[in-house]
């Protein structure tokens, strides 16, 4: 078996032990869980990275999407431990200080995106386009105002810009590597838009929180992916 399937299946193993540590309410292990899953899914990227450039190292775009993925592996801990007892109390600097770390993460992969764009303003109109529509539809759910309303606007359009110069660039430039960027970033897209329903919008369930855990992973496994095809 190849090292790159190797850590996939891995990383998929210890997402879905995560999963289901979290749905029992184990949530100790399931934060070392998610940590080691992410973990699996940045060496895969890594390997990736390292693997195609063999004669000078990894490209910068490539190391951009590295930074990318560990950025979000940090953002898993941090929102993983605001579960845990020991310190609950201070669950929403945990959540804010993950989201901050996630979109440091989209600002990395935009970084390795934008660049090779051939035409920057027709993403970036897609993009404005789609935050627009998910805010007239869900805004009125979404139970945030004043400063952390901008902020989710701002995280949202990074996550979004994300799969809409993904979807761009293979469009403009059809690959392997660009396709599974393309459906990781909108994986991410929804997986986030999830996440924000059940954190903001008034009415938690397990079975969105499982599908939005669910896109996360393939999401990154995509991205991560994207570096070895």
């Amino acid at each position: 078996m190849s090292p790159s399937l190797s850590l996939a299946l891995i990383g998929i193993v210890l997402q879905t032990a995560f999963i289901q540590c979290d749905r029992s309410r184990r949530y100790g292990l399931a934060a070392v869980l998610k940590g080691l899953a992410s973990l699996a899914f940045v060496l895969l990227g890594l390997w990736g990275a390292l693997k195609g450039g063999q004669a000078g190292g990894a490209s910068m775009a490539s190391s951009l999407v590295c930074l990318g993925l560990a950025c979000g592996a940090v953002g898993d801990v941090l929102h993983a431990l605001r579960f845990v007892q020991p310190v609950k109390r201070v669950a929403t600097h945990l959540f804010m200080s993950g989201a901050v770390s996630f979109f440091l993460g989209h600002v990395a992969y935009l970084g390795a995106l934008v660049p090779p764009c051939p035409m920057p303003g027709i993403p970036l109109l897609l993009a404005a386009v789609a935050v627009a529509v998910v805010f007239a539809v869900l805004g009125p759910r979404i139970r945030l105002r004043g400063t952390r309303r901008a902020s989710g606007v701002a995280y949202l359009g990074a996550v979004v810009c994300v799969a809409s110069f993904a979807i761009v660039g293979f469009l403009s430039q059809p690959s392997p590597s660009r396709l599974a960027f393309a459906l990781g970033g909108m994986l991410f897209a929804v997986s986030d838009t999830l996440l924000a329903i059940n954190s903001f919008g008034g009415g938690s369930t397990m079975g969105r929180r499982i599908v939005s855990l669910s896109t996360y992973y393939a999401a990154q496994l995509l991205i991560a992916g994207s570096l070895w095809l």
